[in-house]
């Protein structure tokens, strides 16, 4: 008998055991075992996996149609404790007996050994429990599917759902959604209390992912205050937040009409648990400073050097070794340029990929007359020499004992003149 033969007679076997045992033992009478799921849309049946995972309650898993982690599951025993203990009980000298021969030490490491209960605690692992139809979940399954349809516009739609038993013990549940008519976009009006904010906001509207005579879409709302946010905040909008924009929606149930308000609102300042607002402003950068070392990042009074390099000026403890150009070719944050949260991540990452500073930190601050921005970036060297050592011992056939070993050297000196 070869290899490939003797595996097939297992898997035989396999089934056969698992064939020989009925999962529905485990299912109470007054239950019964999901054994699908079936969804139709405008009595369509539909097997859209995004659909199907709305649902709350799934199926056994199968392999082969066959649900093989059902049948593991029902090989494990209840309370494998309590079923040793009825076995020794079960005739009156039995435990006696069984004590006399081995010892009541070894009786109790018996019950706990994995013929008694370790085999059970792994089909209980390995398997899956059997998944019982429950009302309560149907029910929440029903609001998962509804809330989904109104998510794309369809606000009317209904949603029943019904048990279909098969056999004893068996059923399926089956849902059926009625999307009705959608509604329709039929206005965009923007309300911002900014001027500079809401002339940046007509100059980008015709890119809006909300649009008349378009189906409602949630996503398309979440999609578009991202968009609005993101660009506010590469064009000087420092201080704007996503939350600064809300809708109120309006809909018609006569039309199926929506009129949909786009609000932009000041900037929330508290102070001392007073909060008020103010309009919101477009800043510049006044100023970069580069602090190339930890004294002069901590305290700006060790501050004993600096170099100026175009609209760049380098601050250091120490006599600065740097050569400035090496450092602000990485810098993408210029003097009288826009603050802008993409130019704030080019300049970490490049700064970062030098290998000479660790992650650098970039701070902005207002100036004296809150008009502009001052940037700070601030830079921790690494060391400049990093030595590192490794020994290996190794064992072979061909080599009793052996040695091995590198030794790596990294040198940091991309700024020195």
């Amino acid at each position: 008998m070869n290899f490939s033969t003797s595996k097939i007679l297992l898997i035989i076997v396999i089934f056969a055991i698992l064939y020989s045992c009925s999962p529905l033992e485990k299912v109470p009478d007054d239950k019964l075992l999901l054994t699908n799921n079936e969804i139709f849309i405008d009595n369509k049946k539909t097997t859209n996996d995004s659909i199907q995972l709305l649902l709350l309650q799934k199926p056994n898993s199968r392999f082969l149609k066959i649900p093989i982690r059902l049948y593991l599951n029902h090989l494990s025993k209840k309370n494998a404790d309590s079923s040793y203990l009825a076995w020794l009980n079960k005739k009156p000298n039995r435990l006696k007996n069984l004590t006399n021969l081995l010892s009541k030490k070894q009786v109790n490491r018996l019950g706990q050994s994995f013929l008694v209960k370790g085999y059970s605690k792994f089909f209980k692992k390995v398997g899956e429990e059997p998944v019982l139809i429950d009302n309560k979940k149907i029910e929440r399954s029903k609001k998962q599917l509804n809330g989904y349809y109104k998510n794309i516009g369809y606000f009317d739609n209904t949603v029943d759902a019904k048990i279909d038993t098969l056999s004893k013990k068996v059923g399926k549940v089956i849902y059926n959604l009625q999307k009705k008519k959608p509604y329709i976009i039929d206005s965009v009006t923007a309300l911002i209390n900014s001027n500079s904010i809401d002339s940046i906001y007509k100059s980008i509207s015709q890119n809006s992912f909300i649009k008349q005579n378009k189906i409602y879409n949630l996503t398309d709302f979440d999609k578009e205050r991202k968009r609005i946010s993101t660009h506010l905040r590469n064009n000087g909008a420092y201080y704007f937040q996503v939350n600064d924009i809300s809708y109120n929606v309006y809909q018609d149930t006569v039309s199926k009409k929506i009129d949909v308000e786009l609000r932009i609102t000041d900037r929330k300042i508290t102070k001392e648990e007073l909060t008020t607002t103010t309009p919101h402003k477009m800043y510049k950068i006044e100023k970069v400073a580069v602090f190339v070392d930890n004294n002069a990042i901590k305290n700006k009074s060790k501050i004993s050097d600096s170099l100026t390099y175009k609209n760049y000026t380098l601050y250091g403890s120490k006599k600065i070794k740097y050569r400035p150009k090496a450092i602000t070719n990485a810098i993408f944050i210029d003097k009288d340029d826009y603050y802008s949260d993409y130019k704030r991540y080019q300049t970490t990452r490049a700064l970062g990929n030098l290998n000479t500073f660790t992650y650098p930190n970039i701070e902005f601050t207002e100036n004296k007359d809150s008009t502009a921005l001052v940037a700070s970036i601030n830079l921790s060297p690494l060391k400049r020499f990093n030595f590192n050592p490794n020994i290996d011992f190794i064992h072979s056939n061909i080599q009793d004992f052996g040695i091995t070993g590198n030794i790596s050297v990294t040198f940091r000196n991309i700024f020195r003149g």
